[in-house]
């Protein structure tokens, strides 16, 4: 069975968002994971993983330079 690019993108921004967990030790948040799942637009699904990116980034930044 095909994946639609909504389902894809949704599995990259739940990857995406697991990954910065993973590095800033926190526990996944219900209302992201909600706030993923619950998105049906591809545009404000490119925007949150960019958003979680960018966070991931800096935070990789900042403690690289500590």
């Amino acid at each position: 069975m095909k994946q639609s690019k909504l389902e894809m993108m949704k599995s990259d921004a739940y990857y995406a968002y697991l990954e910065l967990c993973n590095a800033i030790k926190e526990v996944p948040r219900k209302e992201i994971y909600e706030s993923i799942n619950n998105c049906d637009e591809l545009d404000k699904l490119e925007e949150i993983i960019s958003l979680i990116e960018k966070e991931h980034s800096d935070f990789e930044k900042k403690n690289r330079s500590v």
